[in-house]
């Protein structure tokens, strides 16, 4: 019982594939990675020897430093949730700890992964710049370069999804009771923390508008008259740009 969805612009931007997941582009994001050196190593007695005094060698150990990657949304509309949560690793293991400089007053930032996350109001319509997180294993510390957020009170973008409703359940047997379908968006294909519900089988296509400037991903799943979900159509999206 699944259905399989199109994307196609009413405005703005860039039109990406329709069968699988593209990866979001947005103005900022990075990977750090270097490399440090630690302190000699000491001969038999514990004490740490000079090169070429003939009682030892310096040895150096490599320690790599964690990494940091991402690309966060820029831009959303007032009322609109905001979640961001970076790629991190650390080669040696390490615990790591997040922080973040320049943090939106709407929003709330967790230290233990670095997630930074909420709601901004009406009252909160404006840029906020020179955001940045990091990450530290307690001796290095690496960061992504700085980015802002954007939030507007209204958007003018807007995409066009169409879909081919599906003919059979599961099982292979004909689906006799489809009643509609329910869709899900987000600026994230892993978060597609939006939806909406179209109540009516008959209807293959839906205009979604009010989307700000950013990637945008969709899909799309069925429901039967006894409110039964099929699986989720391939993840597809669309880039909206500022007009």
């Amino acid at each position: 019982m699944a259905a399989l969805l199109i994307v196609t612009g009413c405005s703005g931007g860039a039109l990406s594939g329709s069968a699988t997941t593209d990866t979001s582009t947005a103005a900022s994001g990075g990977t750090s990675q270097t490399t440090d050196t630690s302190t000699a190593v000491g001969d038999s007695s514990g004490t740490a020897s000079q090169a070429g005094n003939g009682q030892g060698s310096t040895t150096t150990t490599a320690t790599l430093k964690p990494t940091i990657s991402g690309q966060p949304t820029t831009s959303l509309n007032a009322n609109s949730p905001y979640v961001f949560l970076p790629t991190t690793s650390d080669p040696n293991g390490v615990l790591l700890t997040f922080a973040i400089q320049n943090k939106p007053s709407w929003a709330t930032f967790n230290t233990g992964n670095g997630e930074l996350q909420g709601v901004p109001s009406s009252a909160n319509v404006g840029t906020y710049a020179g955001i940045v997180i990091s990450v530290s294993d307690g001796v290095s510390t690496v960061a992504l370069p700085a980015f802002s957020i954007s939030v507007t009170q209204i958007s003018t973008g807007s995409v066009t999804l169409s879909w081919l409703p599906p003919t059979a359940n599961t099982n292979g047997s004909p689906l006799t009771n489809l009643a509609g379908y329910r869709i899900f968006y987000g600026t994230s294909p892993t978060a597609l923390t939006q939806s909406l519900q179209v109540a009516n089988p008959g209807i293959t296509s839906f205009v979604i508008g009010n989307l700000s400037s950013a990637t945008w991903y969709f899909s799309l799943v069925s429901y039967n008259s006894a409110n039964v979900e099929g699986p989720f159509s391939a993840v597809v999206s669309k880039t909206i740009t500022s007009t």
